[in-house]
Parts: structure tokens; C-alpha cells; sequence
């Protein structure tokens, strides 16, 4: 897409003229300069015209703008190029090309956005996006508690997400739920922009470096998966949620794939599905254990086998499972707030997530003897790089994987 002026030689007018693909847009300046007064090689007021100067800021102002727009709609929408309509409808200027408002339309507040945006998800995504969306939302609105003020289109600046940063931070929040956050704050203001409710924000505000904390990337082995076979649900989410973790420790899929499972994705003793995640199809055996959780289920006249909840909700009803049921070996771990490195103690369930399921059936596997390969095509893993990253911070394992390696190579 190009951005350049031309003089109309039938009005003498000036035009700025923006391209793609053989299509164009013409804005007129409100210029009007004969011919001989006009570069068209510098697309300019020729210098012997009097006042060029004034003309030539005011046309390059112009021209920076619309490049400004385009720019930014290219780094809010992974790179795509707006249409020429959009563009059109956002060179809406004034004699000192600045964006003047409309006239016609009701001003919309921020308050108006994350309501409209979440109202516009409900029919458009699965429930358990809608739920994430839904928490995203309820955290900006919380922040605004805290601060006890109302964030405005105006506001959004580089101060208001910085204090947004630390109040997520204050929660003791995990860095890739932080980010999470922040993505989530943008892709309403990308919606907000594509609706009309403002016209542009500075997404580099967004940014957030997070430093990479020591901790202990956990799995449980037989005994604690045992504990938790045996935990005797007290409520009924902590029932669908014992369920939802088990599958994992019992078929290694995301939970985003289990949350998906359909009736016709099991047959013949197997999971035969196609992951959210990597778009791998995975045909994964079905153990008694697994075919015992799913008879619970299969009456169900819902599109998906289980009810959802939001992946927060999933887990802290994990945290309070492995914590009834005593997983509560020490594990040393470093976290950061801001740039404070804070080296913690914690118990074991405190670390249980949504993830762990999935890590402790490749674990297992692996103790087992299964090979990496093998273990990487039932994870979905597009490569067996992928799966030794979930093995590179847990020295126990990979200790394992070596002494077998050298068993191997001195028996040949």
C-alpha cells in the first residue's frame, strides 16, 4: 500500500492518493496550484511558489498521518494491510490534519467497549473462551476498583498499564497469566478500533519483559495420581475437574482438548481427534480407567462431554484438590515481582495446574521406558524438540533418560 500526492491536471488540485493492488482512494487536500508550481518528482510545491513552505509541512503532516494509520493497523492485526475503505474512513481531518470527531455518531466510552466486546463474544466463541474473556474483563474492572477511577479512551497511556502491571503483579499472579492479561486488554482495544470506538492506541505500552524464574516444572508420579483417583470430590466442580485431570494423566491431551472432547471422538478404544493447539491428529488409547470417566459423562445431550469452566477456575479447584489430598512436598522456587527476585518454599499442590496432568503422563511414560518419539506423537508435538522441553528443567528425568542412553550403547 502506497501513500503519495498528485496534481489533477483538469482541477489543478491537490490529491493524496493511497494504493493497493491496482485500486486507489484520492483525498483532496483543499489545494489548489497550477502546474507549473508543481515537482512531480518530489510530489511538492516547487520553492519559487510563495508560502511552499507552509504547504509542503502541512501535505507531509498529512501524508505521515495516513501512513501512521496504516502502520498501526499492520501492528494491531498481525501485519495485514487495512482495505482501502478503512483508510478512507479514518483520513477524516481538519484544516491542521488532526482527527476531528463526528458529528453524527454517539460518543462511546471505554465503560461502552468491555461491555459491547463481551457481549459480541458470547455468540461468536466456545464457552470456555467466552469464560476467559469473561475473566479478563472482571480483572480491568477490579483494577479500576482499586484505583477508584473509570479508565477513558484518553487515559490509556503508558502510566495507567504500568499501574495495571503492578496491581496484576500485587495478586502474585505468574508472569504468562500477566501477559495473558495485558493480550487480552489489547485485543479489546484492536476490537474497539475496528468498531469506531477509538481511533488508536500505543501498543508498545504494552510490553511486558518478563524475567524467568527457577522454579520447579512439577509432574506427579503413580502414588500422587493414586491420591488423587481416590480424593472424594466436595463439590461438583471439583468432581468435573478431578475427571478433566485424570484424562490428562490418562491421555496426555491439553486441556483445551479435553474440554472439546465429543462423543464421536472416541471409537474403537481410542481418542481420535485433531488438537486445538497444533492441528495434529492424535489417536491415543483409551485405558479402563479413562472409558470409566467418560460412562459418566456419555448420557450427556451437550455438544462437548463435559460442562466448562475458565482455566483459572480449573486451577485453583486443582490447587485445593492436590492440597486435601496432601501433595505437599517442599520444592524450592523464584519468582519475580517487578524486578525483585523473591526465592520461595511452597508445597507442591501450590504448583498443580491445568498443565500438570499432561506433563505427568509424559513423565510416566517416560520412566517407563516409552521412547521420547513416542511420547512426542501422543503429546501432539510437532517435533521431539518440542518434547524435551518438558523435560530440560527437571534433572531427575533427565538423569533417567541418560543412564538408559549409556545401558543402550554399552549392551551394542
Amino acid at each position: 500500500m502506497t501513500v503519495n500526492y498528485f496534481l489533477d491536471t483538469t482541477s489543478s488540485a491537490i490529491l493524496l492518493v493511497v494504493q493497493h493492488k491496482g485500486k486507489k482512494i484520492k483525498h483532496s487536500t483543499g489545494h489548489i496550484k497550477p502546474t507549473s508550481n508543481w515537482d512531480k518528482t518530489k510530489k511538492q510545491v516547487r520553492s519559487m511558489f510563495n508560502g511552499y513552505e507552509s504547504i509542503n509541512t502541512e501535505l507531509k503532516s498529512l501524508k505521515d498521518y495516513v501512513e501512521k494509520i496504516i502502520r498501526e493497523y499492520k501492528i494491531l492485526n498481525d501485519h495485514q494491510i487495512p482495505t482501502l475503505d478503512y483508510v478512507k474512513s479514518r483520513i477524516n481531518v481538519d484544516g491542521n490534519n488532526k482527527p476531528i470527531e463526528s458529528e453524527k455518531k454517539d460518543v462511546k466510552t471505554f465503560q461502552d467497549l468491555i461491555k459491547d466486546y463481551l457481549e459480541s463474544k458470547k455468540a461468536t466463541v466456545k464457552s470456555s473462551t467466552y469464560t476467559n474473556y469473561s475473566d479478563a474483563i472482571k480483572k480491568i474492572k477490579d483494577f479500576q476498583k482499586e484505583e477508584n477511577s473509570i479508565i477513558t479512551f484518553e487515559g490509556i497511556n503508558a502510566q495507567l498499564i504500568g499501574k495495571y502491571k503492578r496491581f496484576l503483579s500485587k495478586t502474585k499472579m505468574d508472569q504468562t497469566s500477566i501477559r495473558s492479561y495485558l493480550r487480552q486488554f489489547k485485543y479489546i482495544l484492536n476490537w474497539g478500533i475496528e468498531n469506531e470506538y477509538l481511533a488508536s492506541y500505543n501498543p508498545s505500552i504494552f510490553k511486558y519483559k518478563a524475567k524467568k524464574g527457577q522454579g520447579h516444572i512439577i509432574y506427579l508420579n503413580a502414588d500422587e495420581i493414586e491420591a488423587i483417583e481416590n480424593y472424594i470430590p466436595t463439590s461438583k466442580t471439583h468432581e468435573i475437574v478431578k475427571d478433566y485431570f485424570l484424562l490428562q494423566c490418562y491421555l496426555g491431551l491439553r486441556i483445551s482438548d479435553i474440554l472439546t472432547l465429543r462423543k464421536e471422538h472416541i471409537k474403537n478404544g481410542h481418542i481420535d481427534k485433531v488438537t486445538q493447539k497444533s492441528k495434529i491428529r492424535v489417536y491415543n488409547p483409551v485405558s479402563e480407567k479413562a472409558s470409566a470417566i467418560f460412562k459418566k459423562y456419555e448420557d450427556k445431550q451437550t455438544k462437548y462431554l463435559f460442562p466448562t469452566f475458565s482455566i483459572a477456575t480449573i486451577n485453583t479447584a486443582l490447587k485445593k484438590i492436590a492440597e486435601e489430598v496432601k501433595i505437599n512436598e517442599n520444592i524450592v522456587t523464584v519468582r519475580f515481582i517487578g524486578n525483585e527476585a523473591i526465592e520461595e518454599v511452597v508445597p507442591k499442590y501450590k504448583l498443580v495446574s491445568s498443565h500438570t496432568g499432561r506433563r505427568s503422563f509424559a513423565t510416566n511414560l517416560i520412566y517407563k521406558g516409552c521412547p521420547i518419539a513416542v511420547v512426542s506423537k501422543l503429546l501432539a508435538h510437532s517435533s521431539i524438540a518440542i518434547t524435551e522441553i518438558y523435560f530440560k528443567d527437571t534433572p531427575d528425568v533427565i538423569a533417567f533418560i541418560a543412564k538408559n542412553y549409556v545401558m543402550e550403547q554399552e549392551i551394542k
